[in-house]
């Protein structure tokens, strides 16, 4: 496999799950952010969440899914035939986590109304505070 084309599938890969986590995050009445961030903002907020979940998968899978990994960025010859059920599952699995990280988050933040009670944590669209009357 060319390594460019290998190396850009690794990448996309990588932050497939910081890209899932902000989507499900930022997700229902706050999907619209009405303050614009920069890109190394969220770039920040994509690249933090998927090194957190990489870190934690190749943690409890004792690292055997890099190695396939391993052999696609450095161009070597991967039989796609048996190799592809395990990138296919590894895919799935950082974005189910993502996913999963990112709702979860969300709920305890709302549910425990930890963004009314600290700033940092408080979500850009503030009219939601306003007309739901949990700032005023």
């Amino acid at each position: 496999m060319n390594p460019f084309i290998g190396s850009s599938f690794a990448l996309i890969l990588f932050f497939l799950p910081g890209i899932v986590y902000r989507k499900t995050y930022y997700s229902g009445v706050f999907s619209r952010q009405y303050v614009k961030d920069g890109y190394s903002a969220k770039a920040f907020s994509i690249v933090i969440p998927s090194v957190i979940i990489h870190a934690a998968l190749w943690y409890f899978s004792e690292g055997k899914y890099y190695s396939v990994f391993d052999e696609i960025i450095e161009g070597t010859e991967v039989k796609l035939d048996k190799q592809l059920g395990v990138i296919l599952g590894y895919s799935f699995m950082v974005t189910f986590f993502g996913a999963l990280i990112g709702f979860s988050s969300k709920w305890l933040v709302r549910y425990f109304k930890l963004d009314v009670l600290t700033t940092w944590l408080r979500y850009e669209n503030d009219w939601h505070y306003k007309f739901t009357g949990e700032i005023l």
